[in-house]
């Protein structure tokens, strides 16, 4: 693994920043997690951040004069210390108010002010400059792919890209990173298409999904199946790839009798020792290198949290909800390049007025007691998954039907309702 060349004026900064940002910062503990963690977790995501970013810029560090590069070296550290320390905010039961208590309290302490548009997280360090730039104009627009099923289609939004870049970071400086949300917020569609485009010839890939089925040993075989023999008793990849092993629905192992859960333990301690036994004979003993872990995991869901002990090898982000500007781009993004094939610009206006409607309803049956889950009502589980799936039954239509009549994509939207909604509700009383 590469090491950063951090000159002395580096060391300075850093030395003084971390005092002035973590050490002296009390505040930094009171902020409220979507999951537990601590300290020393908080603290290694921000130099693997550092790391990262140091590396990434080296050539461009070492061009500047000491004055510019003491500006350059802190906004790095700002922006590594706002993700190590904010990236895991989250818990409550309004994501903006969390992103907005997190926001003023970051500004309120840095040294090199952000922009007054927007969140901090909105914005990237650019070291030679010593400014902030937008992540919006790193969104890469939707781009309409023939033959593509509606499960492979991925937006990137204003959060999806800030998250990619960071799993690159992580990838970088081979860290395990852990994307925690709830249904529906796009956990697994970030990492699976990080991972689409990551290059064959560094890096092989595998998901691996738990559920309350999956055992220690089904775990040690999906593993062992990626991994070669490179000499004696080492294991790993033969060409020198990475090897990453995206674990989905990570929380979602059997809890047995006493609290734990066996391919949760038998993850900790891969990470922990790097090795594993074969489990015909117990003397024979496996060294796993080139491995890395990446994580999602559902905290509503399963034993709702992992164990301590493995997740203190993760650098842990939160997932928010999309708000509602976000989610009107994604599915408007997604249901006009599909009208676009019909060739008739007056889809333009149906599509707008189609999303409109959606989140209105979705967000009344959010809003509304009536629809949450109860022991009676205990699958009225309504998220963005509904909304993919209206969208979904609504790209089944054909231009050759709908042409020159828009409105009949109106009762087709309705008859999409009804069927993800309505049929799921076991009143009349809700229904109306």
């Amino acid at each position: 693994m590469v090491m950063p060349d951090i000159d002395d004026v580096g060391k300075n900064v850093f030395y003084r920043n971390f005092q002035q940002y973590v050490e002296l910062n009390t505040d930094l503990g009171k902020l409220k997690h979507i999951s537990p963690v601590n300290d020393m977790m908080m603290v290694q995501t921000l130099c693997t951040i550092l790391d990262a970013l140091l590396i990434e810029h080296a050539q461009a560090l070492n061009q500047l004069e000491e004055e510019p590069k003491k500006i350059a070296y802190e906004t790095l550290f700002i922006f590594a210390c706002m993700w190590g320390f904010g990236g895991s905010i989250g818990g409550g039961q309004d994501d903006e108010k969390d992103q907005k208590e997190f926001n003023s309290f970051w500004r309120s302490v840095t040294k090199i002010k952000f922009p007054e548009a927007g969140y901090a997280f909105d914005y990237f360090c650019d070291p030679i400059k010593s400014s902030w730039q937008q992540w919006q104009n790193q969104v890469v627009p939707y781009g309409v792919k023939e033959d593509m099923t509606f499960t492979k289609i991925y937006v990137g939004t204003l959060h999806t890209t800030r998250l990619r870049y960071l799993l690159d970071c992580h990838v970088v400086r081979c860290k395990p990173v852990l994307f925690i949300g709830n249904s529906g917020t796009g956990k697994t569609a970030v990492i699976k298409d990080y991972l689409a485009s990551t290059k064959a010839e560094k890096v092989a890939h595998r998901t691996i999904s738990f559920n309350s089925f999956t055992t220690s040993y089904s775990l040690q075989k999906s593993i062992e199946t990626m991994v070669e023999k490179k000499s004696g008793k080492t294991y790993g990849s033969a060409t020198n790839k990475v090897l990453i092993y995206f674990i989905d629905d990570m929380n979602m192992p059997f809890v047995d009798h006493y609290g734990t859960q066996s391919p949760i333990s038998l993850l900790n301690y891969i990470v922990d020792y790097g090795s594993i036994f074969n489990r015909e004979q117990l003397e024979e003993r496996k060294f796993l290198q080139d491995l890395l872990f990446l994580g999602a995991l559902n905290p509503k869901a399963g034993s709702f949290i992992i164990d301590s002990r493995l997740q203190r090898h993760f650098s842990t982000f939160t997932m928010f909800t999309p708000d509602g500007l976000t989610i009107k781009y994604i599915y408007g993004q997604i249901l006009l390049g599909h009208f676009t094939g019909f060739q008739d610009s007056s889809f333009d206006k149906v599509t707008e007025q189609i999303i409109e409607g959606t989140i209105f309803i979705f967000n009344k049956i959010l809003r509304d007691v009536r629809f949450s889950p109860s022991a009676r009502k205990f699958f009225y589980q309504f998220n963005l998954r509904d909304l993919s799936k209206i969208s979904e039954g609504i790209m089944q239509s054909q231009g050759a039907n709908y042409r020159g009549a828009g409105g009949k994509v109106y009762r087709l939207w309705a008859h999409e309702c009804k069927r993800v909604i309505e049929d799921r509700l076991i009143s009349q009383e809700d229904i109306t």
